[in-house]
């Protein structure tokens, strides 16, 4: 880059303005000098360090468990985890489990820089592609696909535009963001450039003549015969010798651009157009950068000689994402056309450089996936990362400043979440400097989870398989399933997924074990440790109101897999039973989940005290349901009374307007009838004393009567002996009554989803005779639902549960030896089809759980069997299967990573996660 002093001013007056106001508030602070910032050490700056699962550095393998030391937007370290030495002071930055960091992209071609409408003249090199450029415009759309460096192209429609310029699409300050201001010469021999307007050029001065106006001119840039021509005329003027150097508006900046790079930077898609750009190159000793060529047959067979002439070649993947491009015909004479990798081979076989860019600016955002098709050119990831990322910036001139993440180059870097050119990665984050320029949006962003085998928790098991999780559920699960573009994709390599854990029994969240005495006190009341206070636990006890934030002992559950735990007193019968899972903040899944019972001793009598209490509970849950029943037929009554209530009085509406309507008729009637005889009175009066001689009365009487037929005498009809309607058919209905309303018993309300089938009995119970009396009392007695609880001689009669389809909680002596023989009561009860789940009794020991079933599944318990026991069973018989217990869609997003099958004896927990949040996240081998 060159020192500001060399630049000329920017014509510009809208970048000019931007710079002064965003240079403004730094010049009025005390004491600052442009020479400021240069002067800031690694030992003066902040040291970040960034740890990644991976990082690609651009030209060379990928680093592993990497880590990028950066001060100042510089790159002072990078390597492996194990091999840099982090200062203390250093602020720690995890990047995640599966980030992968590549180099910021470099676009070797862009029109970024593009004023809206190129020059009418066809030559104007003294043009700079960096006075159009706006660092202060929107460049979300490349920085979104990780692009942080680009070429300005000064113009994409004259023959020779300008000059172009390298740049960079975000950071604080526009100057350091300038990597090259001048660069090299642009000459375009494309079908748009050789076309130019014609241009009319004022005579030097006015003097009268016959024509004062001239007419325009063609340019010589209308053909490329004339274009090439003209360049070879005005190149050999610009190196010839000139008795007055510096006044020439079209010769003096050709000689600068020639003289400072020695190389044009020459669009020339067809063999012709790159036939002329090989002879200009020659005759005058120039280097070439061909951008976009696509058709190098010609030169197949003698590529080796353009590595004199030719620094490097820009192509395009010739086609756009996602969009149906035509293909070239074949033409017998020539040989078959080839796809841009297979130039890119021959290219790169023959020494010369290869840079990958678009085919237009608005698919920058899709550069790692352009690229990535050029990979069946036979390249590595490697190479392929190396075409957008260091052999541009070397093309470019800026390989000293970006393109590759080494120590004293700038920390441009993109975040992925998968392996630059896996089909699925997407960019996460994007660096300019060691400042974050771009991240997505992590309120809606989708996590996609791949991992080497994914367990259902129902016996099934996917290999290679993924976990689609968005707003804390499974979306998809499956070995290809479908995602959001923008998710994080988080590979754990030879890792084995599960559903999340679930322990029956333990004293979590609630600070320590339930005591059922009350103990409160004005300095037990509530702990300086956040716990709960001592109080009596009764029956309708709420006890996920009690649930507090920062237990320990829930972190540490957690990192042994379990995700879901029951708690509640169990020195008290009967008790609550709350279920919840152990985020950060303990989530109530339902409560109570179940009653607690105990049954023992003496089995009987144990029996009958539980009996009386049930047959109590009974009598007030039947009331409940009958009166339920009741109010149900009540309303189906009142609904059937008030439809016929409205009914009738609709008719009784209907029959007084009838009633209206009929003696406002005969009142009309009336009316009218009282002015026809007054009006037909008057007219025979009249007629009588003009026309007629006296003594002709009756027979007049009698001629009216013949002449008006109608005028009989008819009787009227009566009000009672009028037409009558059905309303009176139609006997309104008994108004139904309520039912009475129970009283609420508050000890006795847990007990109504009990006898509903809602919650199930979780009944403690030991030997064989408590078993058979809980069965009998719980199932045949009373048919609830029931669970037992320890259950230490089922093995000695399993089938009493099997024949009653009862489950059993084990635990929290998952092995014992009796009479000199090792029982697994687990593997009893798999063995017999019996359901059953694990509890541990115990706070923080609640982690160890699944260890201690590993032990049973070395005894004989069947891996699927266990892993069920531990998720999918219990989630069934508690009635929570609906959210937790399986890796299905519309499941919670409740699951453990681990380091290799769940049981086998070297396995760890990697992760684990609770409603799509990662709850623990391990350093250890985590991919």
């Amino acid at each position: 880059m060159c020192s500001n002093h060399d630049l000329p001013p920017l014509p510009s007056h809208r970048i000019m303005r931007a710079r002064l106001l965003f240079l403004a508030p730094l010049l009025l602070l005390p004491g600052f000098s442009a020479s400021a910032t240069a002067s800031i050490s690694t030992s003066t700056a902040e040291v970040v360090a960034y740890r990644a699962a991976k990082l690609w550095t651009g030209d060379g393998p990928p680093i592993d468990d990497a880590v990028l030391l950066v001060a100042d937007g510089r790159i002072v370290a990078v390597g492996q985890v194990a091999d840099v030495e982090v200062p203390e002071t250093a602020r720690q930055v995890d990047l995640g489990p599966s980030s992968v960091v590549i180099p910021g992209l470099v676009a070797a071609e862009s029109g970024l820089g593009v004023v809206s409408a190129d020059d009418e003249r066809a030559l104007t090199p003294g043009v700079r592609a960096i006075d159009g450029f706006d660092p202060f415009d929107d460049f979300t759309g490349p920085l979104s696909g990780g692009v942080t460096t680009v070429h300005l192209s000064p113009g994409r429609n004259r023959l020779m535009p300008g000059r172009g310029a390298v740049v960079k699409l975000a950071g604080m300050d526009p100057e350091d963001r300038t990597l090259e201001a001048e660069g090299d010469l642009r000459v375009l021999l494309t079908s748009d450039a050789l076309n130019p307007p014609r241009i009319y050029e004022p005579p030097p001065r006015l003097v009268a003549r016959d024509r004062p106006i001239d007419p325009t001119q063609p340019q010589l840039a209308s053909s490329l015969a004339g274009a090439v021509a003209g360049l070879r005329s005005l190149i050999e003027a610009a190196r010839a010798d000139r008795p007055d150097p510096g006044t020439d508006p079209l010769l003096d900046p050709l000689v600068e651009a020639l003289d400072r790079t020695a190389r044009l930077r020459v669009s020339a898609p067809g063999a012709a157009e790159i036939r002329a750009a090989l002879s200009l190159a020659g005759t005058f000793d120039l280097k070439l950068v061909l951008v976009g060529p696509t058709d190098l047959r010609p030169w197949l067979d003698r590529l080796d000689s353009w590595a004199e002439v030719v620094d490097g070649v820009v192509l395009d993947p010739r086609s756009r994402p996602g969009r149906i491009a035509d293909l070239p015909l074949p033409d017998p004479d020539q040989p078959a056309p080839q796809d841009p990798w297979d130039d890119a081979a021959a290219l790169i076989e023959a020494g010369v450089s290869v840079a990958v860019v678009p085919s237009t600016d608005a698919d920058l955002n899709e550069l790692l996936f352009l690229a990535s098709q050029f990979a069946a050119g036979g390249f590595s990831d490697e190479q392929v990362l190396r075409m957008i990322t260091a052999a541009p910036a070397e093309l470019l001139g800026v390989a000293d400043r970006v393109g590759t993440l080494s120590s004293g180059k700038d920390a441009d870097f993109a975040v992925l979440s998968a392996d630059p050119f896996d089909l699925h990665a997407q960019v996460r984050e994007v660096y300019v400097s060691g400042r974050r320029a771009w991240s997505v949006d992590a309120e809606s962003k989708a996590i996609v989870i791949r991992a080497s085998s994914v367990q259902i928790g129902d016996g099934s098991e996917l290999s290679n398989a993924s976990i689609v999780v968005q707003d804390g559920t499974i979306r998809g699960v499956g070995p290809d399933v479908s995602a959001p573009i923008d998710a994080e994709i988080i590979t754990f390599d030879e890792a084995v997924v599960t559903p999340g854990l679930i322990d029956l029994a333990t004293d979590l969240g609630l600070g320590g074990p339930l005591s059922s005495s009350s103990r409160s006190s004005s300095s037990d009341s509530g702990s300086d440790q956040g716990g709960p206070s001592r109080t009596s636990v009764g029956l309708d006890t709420k006890l996920g109101d009690r649930l507090i934030s920062g237990d320990p002992a829930v972190d540490v559950a957690r990192r042994g897999g379990i995700t879901t735990a029951l708690t509640g007193p169990r020195d008290i019968s009967p008790a609550p039973v709350v279920a919840f899972k152990l985020g950060d903040d303990p989530k109530v899944l339902r409560d109570p989940v179940a009653l607690r019972f105990r049954l023992s001793g003496n089995a009987t009598a144990s029996a009958n005290s539980l009996r009386s209490a049930l047959r109590r509970a009974k009598t007030y849950a039947d009331s409940w349901e009958k009166y339920a029943a009741d109010l149900a037929e009540y309303e189906s009554k009142k609904k059937d009374y008030e439809e016929a209530k409205a009914r009738l009085d609709e008719k009784k509406r209907a029959e007084e307007a009838r009633k209206k309507a009929e003696e406002a008729r005969k009142k009309e009637k009336q009316d009218g009838d009282e002015s026809s005889d007054s009006k037909q009175s008057d007219d025979d009066s009249k007629k009588e004393s003009e026309d007629s001689p006296e003594g002709k009365d009756d027979d007049e009487g009698e001629d009216e009567s013949k002449e008006n037929p109608d005028a009989k005498d008819e009787p009227e009809a009566k009000d009672d002996e009028k037409p009558t309607t059905d309303s009176a058919e139609e006997e309104m209905p008994e108004e139904p009554k309520a039912p009475k309303k129970p009283n609420t018993v508050a000890s006795l309300e847990p007990y109504r989803p009990l006898f509903a089938g809602a919650i199930p009995a979780l009944v403690e119970v030991g030997s064989l005779d408590t078993i058979r009396a809980a069965l009998k009392l719980f199932r045949e007695e009373y048919s609830l639902d029931t669970v037992l609880l320890g259950a230490d001689d089922a093995f000695r009669d399993a089938t009493l549960l099997a024949d009653a389809e009862v489950p059993a909680v084990v635990g929290p002596d998952l092995i014992r030896q009796v009479d000199r023989a090792t029982v697994n009561l687990a593997q009893v009860l798999a063995t017999e089809g019996i359901s059953f789940g694990f509890q541990s009794q115990a706070g923080s020991g609640s982690a160890t759980l699944p260890r201690a079933v590993r032990y049973a599944v070395r005894l004989g318990l069947g891996t699927g069997d266990a892993l069920a026991g531990l998720s999918s069973s219990p989630a069934a018989f508690l009635g929570l299967d609906d959210r937790i217990g399986t890796l299905a869609p519309g499941r919670d997003a409740d699951l453990v990573v681990w380091s290799g099958p769940p049981f086998a004896p070297a396995s760890r927990v990697l992760a684990v996660m609770i409603d799509g949040s990662w709850v623990y996240l391990s350093r250890e081998d985590e991919r």
